[in-house]
């Protein structure tokens, strides 16, 4: 039996409960894409290494600058696990936020962590996520309305946000 896509253009952040598998490159991006087009207040995102087939794809961040300027309360934190120089190299999401500075935040975890981070996410608005359990896997689940889960993995970011700090290679990378 095949599984069925998801029908993301029908996902509204804050009112569908479907909880739902993603499984590739693509349905990922397309679950992302209708997630940051609904954001208003916050956008958190945890990451190994700024996915560069996630983040850093053209429509993804057309998709965030647009909300940006539509919602100028809107507000990003980006928490990075690994800092690969030349995977970061021109960066769109990188140059992005030096250029909004204002609403994009970008920090490193904390170097000293015992266990590294196995885990990969995206939180909107606190009400909703797509969330892969291993970095490295092109799978997880997704949910545009599900407060309880999302403040869970919200808690997690915040206490490994509080722990990180702004990474020297990350404001001055040239792009």
């Amino acid at each position: 039996m095949t599984r069925e896509s998801p029908d993301f253009t029908n996902l509204k952040l804050g009112e569908t409960r479907l909880s739902a598998e993603l499984e590739g490159r693509s349905e990922f991006q397309q679950a992302t894409r209708a997630m940051l087009t609904q954001a208003r207040r916050q956008v958190v995102i945890l990451s190994w290494d700024l996915e560069p087939w996630l983040y850093n794809q053209q429509e993804i961040i057309q998709s965030l600058r647009s909300r940006i300027v539509q919602e100028q309360h809107l507000r990003v934190r980006v928490l990075i696990q690994h800092v690969n120089p030349s995977t970061l190299l021109n960066h769109r999401l990188l140059h992005m936020a030096r250029t909004l500075s204002t609403y994009i935040t970008i920090r490193k975890t904390d170097e000293t962590r015992t266990e590294p981070l196995a885990e990969s996410f995206l939180g909107a608005d606190h009400v909703g996520y797509l969330h892969r359990p291993m970095f490295d896997l092109e799978s997880g689940l997704m949910n545009f309305h599900d407060p309880r889960r999302t403040r869970e993995l919200w808690r997690y970011f915040d206490d490994t946000w509080a722990q990180g700090a702004a990474h020297l290679e990350l404001r001055s990378m040239r792009l």
